[in-house]
Formats: structure tokens, sequence, C-alpha cells
């Protein structure tokens, strides 16, 4: 047999491969050197470069209110909301990557802030309220849009259906937040960055936060919660999301 009977060929194509179904046969993608095209689930990089990456933004410099006592993690009352709108047949996923907030407004006698992230699926819980956030895809060179729904703010939400369960939970300050206050939730990552300062102080604080991987399916849902003992104010934030669609 000779050495060129063995090589391998494939089609060189930067796009993103058309999807196919689970135990077919699919031809190789190539890089532009001719290397084998191995998709990293984590390279943000040549996700964006796909046209598969998109971000969620509320207007700049204008922080959206929450709810006014959410004193517990309370089902009904979530500042984040996201839902995949995507049918079975479609065959896409949605994968949470980031969520960073920074405070605007720091609300009343809040004590141990605390943060929580549910999934849930099937009828949309969102109710009413909140502000919409429109999906942009981080690459100018695609014009593919994302199939979600989303939300922030003081969002009214229906009770939690039996597909609900808690994915995680932590505590972000010992004290209530303060203006200037940056969050950052990281999916799927197992480093987490210490404050710079101590949770208890009255300083801002940027923190960064270990969340594991969140991957929303069809009608499936994100929510997420701030919640403070003893608040009686609602506390405002901005807000950013990224994620990515395969």
């Amino acid at each position: 047999m000779a050495i060129d009977d063995v090589k391998a060929f494939g089609e060189v194509n930067r796009a993103a491969p058309g999807d196919t179904t689970d135990y077919t046969y699919a031809s190789l993608v190539l890089s532009r050197n001719r290397s084998l095209m191995v998709r990293h689930e984590s390279d943000m990089n040549v996700r964006a470069d796909r046209g598969q990456y998109y971000t969620l933004t509320t207007t700049p410099a204008t922080g959206l209110a929450g709810h006014a006592a959410p004193t517990t993690l309370d089902d009904t009352k979530p500042f984040f909301w996201l839902m995949s709108n995507y049918t079975a047949s479609d065959g896409k996923r949605v994968y949470l990557d980031y969520l960073r907030t920074w405070v605007t407004a720091a609300g009343t006698n809040g004590t141990n802030l605390r943060y929580g992230i549910k999934v849930d699926s099937g009828t949309t819980r969102r109710s009413s309220a909140g502000t919409p956030m429109t999906a942009n895809g981080v690459s100018a060179q695609s014009s593919t849009a994302a199939s979600v729904t989303a939300y922030a703010g003081a969002i009214v939400a229906a009770a939690a259906s039996t597909s609900s369960r808690l994915v995680t939970h932590g505590l972000i300050r010992t004290v209530i937040n303060v203006v200037g206050d940056q969050y950052l939730f990281k999916f799927g990552n197992a480093d987490q960055i210490p404050a710079g300062i101590p949770t208890e102080g009255t300083l801002q604080l940027s923190a960064s936060f270990a969340c594991p991987p969140v991957v929303l399916g069809p009608t499936d849902q994100m929510l997420f919660h701030f919640f403070s003992g003893s608040q009686s104010a609602a506390s405002s934030h901005e807000i950013e999301v990224g994620f990515w669609v395969a």
C-alpha cells in the first residue's frame, strides 16, 4: 500500500459545519492550513468566529431595579431569566459562559447578600415585569440570530415546576452591597478568583464566582436570583450575559 493511500481528506471551511444526527457519519473539517479542526467547546474565539457566540446586555450606565425584599431564594422573584426557544428538531443547546453585574444602587438594610441559580423546563416561567434583553452575535461577519428570550429586573415568575433544580448558590457579601461592586459568575470554571478586599467591608468589591456548567435544551430555562436578609428596598444592577449555541 502506498503512503498516499492512507491520507485523510476533508473540507476547508471557517464556518460551523452543519449539524448531523447522532450515530451518523460526517466529513472532517480542516483549518485553512489543512490541519484537522478540532472543536474545543471552551474556545470562545472559535465559537465567535463561527457565529455561535452571543451576549445579552442592558442599556449602558442604566441599572435595573430588582425586587424590594427578596430575603430568601424565592422562586417567584428572579433578577434574570433566560429561556431557550429551540425545538428538539433544531438539535441546538444553549451553553452559559458568564453572567456579570454592576451595582448601581445598593438598596436598603440588606445583609448577607447571596445568589442562587436554578434551572427549570416546560411552560414559560416568566409571568410579567422585567426588561427584555436582546441577544447580539459578537461576530460582525455572522447574521445568525439566537433563538432565546431573556429578561432582567424585578421579574415576576410562576411557581417552580417539578423539573426545577438548584444548580448553585453562594455568599457574595456579609453586608449590604456597595455602588460600584462588580460580580462575575463564570460557568464551567472550577477556578474561583478570591476577592481583593474583605467581603464585610464598605469598599467596592470586584469578585468572581465559579459556577458549574449550565446547558439549556428545548424549553429549558435558567433563573438567577439575588437575595439578602433584612432587605427592605431594591438594589439595582447593570447586567451582561455571554453564551454560545451549538
